[in-house]
């Protein structure tokens, strides 16, 4: 097993990671990802993101896996003050994407870097905007169609066929992706020592 664990199974975060060069191993973990509405939106994240760790680190332990760092993350689609998770069927999907259309959001990554010999840890949230567009009936079906964003917090995909919905967005495109490399690279390169490969 790599030095360098990343905890998750996310093509897109797998992708990512890989073009900026770093070798690592991917590991699956399962979380509830229950959200406490009672606290503040960047606290939630946070909280997420932590049980990620947790359960990566007890994963970890329980098959005698020697990582020394781990790299957890989740991301939120915020819309005037509410948590958009993942839709629950296509209905759901239809009535998220309906939502945001013609509204701006927020797309939040909570990122924790830690390393389980050392106990350093490196914690961080990103922050973009996105605008959608005005959607028509039959552009919101259409999409939901596709299938793509049932997977996806806020129902959408910008890197796919996503990208038709957005007007435009401001920040990060690989945080709106869900995984926001241009500040994870300097992390592992600065704080922990992890060279890129290539």
């Amino acid at each position: 097993m790599s030095d360098l664990v990343l905890a998750s199974q996310s093509p897109r975060r797998i992708q990512l990671l890989e073009k900026a060069g770093f070798s690592f191993t991917s590991i699956p973990i399962s979380t509830s990802e229950l959200i406490d509405e009672n606290l503040h939106p960047d606290t939630q994240i946070l909280s997420i993101t932590r049980q990620k760790l947790e359960a990566a680190e007890n994963w970890l332990n329980s098959l005698s896996k020697d990582a020394s760092t781990v790299i957890v993350a989740d991301t939120e689609v915020q819309f005037q003050g509410h948590h958009l998770g993942k839709p629950q069927n296509t209905e759901h999907s239809r009535e998220i994407i309906r939502r945001l259309s013609g509204n701006a959001h927020f797309v939040k990554t909570a990122v924790i870097i830690k390393n389980l010999k050392t106990q350093k840890e490196v914690s961080h949230i990103e922050s973009s905007l996105v605008q959608f567009r005005n959607l028509t009936e039959v552009e919101i079906d259409d999409y939901v169609r596709t299938g793509e964003g049932m997977d996806k917090a806020g129902a959408y995909g910008i890197q796919g066929l996503g990208q038709k919905l957005v007007a435009f967005q401001r920040g990060s495109m690989s945080n709106i992706i869900g995984f926001p490399i241009e500040i994870i690279a300097p992390i592992l390169k600065t704080e922990f020592h992890f060279p890129p490969s290539t």
